[in-house]
Parts: C-alpha cells; structure tokens; sequence
C-alpha cells in the first residue's frame, strides 16, 4: 500500500512487544472522543452524527465499527490497522482532494454514501438516513476482489449519473 500522503495523520502503530493493548485501545478511544464526538466530523460542510448504541465496554458503536472487523455485530474484532489509522477519516473527508472517488449506493435496504480513497485503499462509508447522515466506519481495503468491485461500481455511478437528465 502506498501511504506517501503526505497530508494525511500519521499512524498510530501498535508494537506488540512494547504496548499493552487495553492502553492503547484506550488511547484511540481518547483521539475518538476528541476528533470525532468533541470536535465533530464533517463532510461537504454537513456535520454527520455518530451512532451511540449499543455500548460496548463503554464505547460507542461508532467507535467500534471503525476499529474492527466481522459481519456480526456482537462478535466483531478489534483490528489493529483500523486502529491504526483512527485520524484518517476525518482528514479524508474534511479535504478537497480531488483523488477521492465518491458515489451512492445500497445495501441491504440502507442507503450508503461511499468515500474511496483508492490511491491508499481506504474507504469511508456514510450512512443516508432520511434526516440526518451518519458516519458509519472506514477501513483499509485490502482484498483485490473488493477493491475491483469497488472500482466497477464507482464507474457504474458515474455512468449512469452522466446518462441522466441534470
């Protein structure tokens, strides 16, 4: 993966021999608080609000979904390069970089709002509800199958956005 962005945060590593893990959840759960429920996150302008519920351990779902992985929700893991790069959505979306590939979609009944930054596989993902959007997880894509998914359905969006009537 190519991480030369020089703008972007950089990573907050965890090294294994010299971390305690619980201190360094911890510690990304603090920049959570700071950067995203104190300070806000926003895209295009518009503050998205953060899901809460349910708490884990004391942590909001937000959090959680943005700092592991796993279909079902009970049992997601925590995954360390999530963790690792807990600055990056909000520095991806606060930017104007003209690099990100954005587009709709749905999934699963839910209307999503996809933030691709391609160039260092990572995607952003937003929630469209009818009255509010909310900032539901990103994370690093790192399997080619995804990544060649995610492309072809970007080229669909802008396809068919080209082809209907402004």
């Amino acid at each position: 993966m190519n991480y030369s962005v020089s703008w972007l945060p950089k990573l907050i590593e965890y090294n294994p021999q010299i971390d305690n893990i619980d201190k360094y959840i911890e510690d990304i759960y603090q920049i959570y608080i700071e950067e995203f429920i104190n300070q806000g996150i926003f895209f295009k302008g518009e503050k998205l609000a953060l899901k809460k519920m349910p708490i884990r351990n004391g942590k909001e779902a937000t959090f959680y979904h943005i700092v592991s992985e796993g279909e079902d929700e009970e049992n997601r893991k925590i995954d360390i390069d999530r963790c690792a790069r807990i600055r990056w959505p909000k520095a991806i979306l606060a930017s104007n970089y003209i690099g990100l590939k954005i587009w709709e979609n749905k999934r699963k009944n839910k209307n999503n709002i996809l933030v691709w930054f391609s160039e260092i596989e990572y995607l952003i993902v937003i929630r469209k509800n009818p009255n509010i959007k909310l900032f539901w997880t990103a994370y690093p894509v790192t399997k080619e199958h995804r990544k060649r998914k995610l492309q072809k359905e970007y080229e669909n969006y802008i396809n068919k956005m080209q082809k209907s009537p402004q």
